[in-house]
Formats: C-alpha cells, sequence, structure tokens
C-alpha cells in the first residue's frame, strides 16, 4: 500500500464519518418539519451534480445519465400532477410559460409565471 492508497482511505473514512453525523444531525432537524417534495430534491440534486460536473468532480457520462434516467422519473411526476385526461407542455423555459393541454379537447389554459 502506498502512501497515497493510504492518505485515499484516511480521507475516504473521513468522509464516511462525516457523512453519517451530518445524516444524523439533519435527519433530528426535519424532525415535525414538512417533508421536501420529491421534485425539490430532483433540484437540489440536480444543481449538487452539476455544479461537481462543471468543478470537475463528477463525469460528464454520470450526469448524463442521471439526466436521462431523472428526466423518465419527471415523466410520471408529470402525469401525477396534471389533472385526469390532461398532458402538460412546455413552451418556452425562459418565459416560465407551461400550459396544460387536454387531450380529448384539445384546449389549452395557459399560466405564465414568475420565480
Amino acid at each position: 500500500e502506498t502512501e497515497s492508497d493510504v492518505n485515499k482511505a484516511e480521507t475516504l473514512k473521513k468522509i464516511e464519518e462525516t457523512h453519517k453525523t451530518l445524516n444524523e444531525k439533519l435527519t433530528f432537524l426535519s424532525e415535525g418539519r414538512d417533508p421536501v417534495s420529491p421534485v425539490q430534491i430532483i433540484i437540489i440534486q440536480m444543481e449538487t451534480l452539476y455544479e461537481a460536473m462543471k468543478a470537475g468532480s463528477l463525469t460528464v457520462t454520470y450526469l448524463h445519465k442521471w439526466l436521462k434516467e431523472t428526466c423518465s422519473e419527471l415523466v410520471k411526476l408529470e402525469k401525477d400532477a396534471a389533472p385526469n385526461g390532461w398532458l402538460l407542455h412546455i413552451l418556452h423555459s425562459e418565459t416560465k410559460i407551461k400550459t396544460w393541454g387536454n387531450m380529448q379537447t384539445v384546449i389549452y389554459y395557459c399560466f405564465h409565471y414568475q420565480i
């Protein structure tokens, strides 16, 4: 075992200990609070992974795979959020315009929101 391997093992052990401690503290602090929605979790994960990729700490391949899998999960969340028989259509992400389209009557209700 080289010095580099020993340092890496020690660092990994510290990371695991810190992860466990933070997980326990955060779990305790979140008790009795409103749960985070699945969409909020995805946003947090996506931003974290994207920043890690930009910093060179995450492979582009991994982020691409994660994004593709997440898009598949989002389809289910969109179906669950839509009224029965309706679909969500994103017209333009920059203007934040979304529509719900009734699949049978093709009537669209458009709403605009600001962040």
